[in-house]
């Protein structure tokens, strides 16, 4: 098999973390002020983070700008534990080298005894890396629930259903997020002033009220919109 060489060089976990940091400093942000944020010093440490975080999907890196990405935005916003590893799901296997192992061993057993040894040989990942890059992916999987008893990697088709629209305990989560009459932590509808934005979204699963005080509110509504959106896709399919 051809060999790939795209792997990252730092922990999914440790991503997420720089991705926050960037998220945290308005969604963009200078090498610096992401470092500061995280107390970490620039140099090649912080840099394979950032390599890594860009190969995740979790961020881009242009001209010494960090971005937060869409990856990052859909596991920040996540409603429930099912969307939430969804994102991680994604991020995981963008990275082409950590995609092609999970494609070769998908619903098989993982050989971890000799992982580092299939890595070096048959990834061309170098000795001094293989270690560590070992351990990102296994500590991956178990974060994005893809492995189990056995190290046994869970097929993609027969894992949780991580976009089911009409799942009842999916739908509980997203009450408890969005409160227990079914709105924002956000002042309640008839609470809010009459200078505010409110969206109310009703619907099958859905009966949700976001009031817009902050910038950051009009991202909730855009995942609520992606869920009504594939909801009609699905329905269309159906018919």
């Amino acid at each position: 098999m051809p060999k790939i060489v795209e792997y990252p060089r730092a922990s999914l976990a440790n991503s997420l973390e720089l991705a926050e940091a960037v998220s945290s400093l308005g969604g963009s942000s200078t090498v610096p002020m992401a470092a500061e944020r995280l107390n970490r010093k620039q140099g090649g440490a912080f840099t394979a983070l950032i390599s890594a975080a860009t190969k995740y999907g979790l961020i881009s890196s242009k001209g010494g700008r960090l971005t937060a990405q869409e990856t990052f935005r859909n596991y920040k916003l996540a409603y429930n534990e099912n969307e939430k590893k969804a994102a991680l799901r994604t991020a995981l296997l963008a990275p082409p080298m950590f995609a092609a192992v999970y494609r070769r061993f998908e619903g098989s057993v993982l050989p971890v005894e000799h992982f580092e040894k299939l890595l070096i040989r048959e990834f061309d990942v170098p000795e001094d890396q293989a270690s560590k890059v070992s351990s990102y992916f296994l500590e991956g999987l178990e974060q994005a629930g893809l492995i189990e008893t056995g190290n046994k990697l869970i097929p993609l088709n027969d894992s949780d259903d991580l976009n089911a629209d009409a799942d009842p305990v999916a739908d509980r989560e997203t009450s408890e997020v969005l409160g227990q009459s079914g709105t924002s932590a956000r002042p309640q509808p008839g609470q809010h002033k009459s200078n505010e934005f409110a969206v109310t979204f009703k619907g099958p699963g859905l009966d949700s009220t976001i009031v817009i005080v902050e910038e950051e509110d009009l991202e909730i509504v855009q995942v609520m919109l992606k869920k009504v959106r594939k909801a009609l896709l699905s329905r269309s399919s159906d018919q």
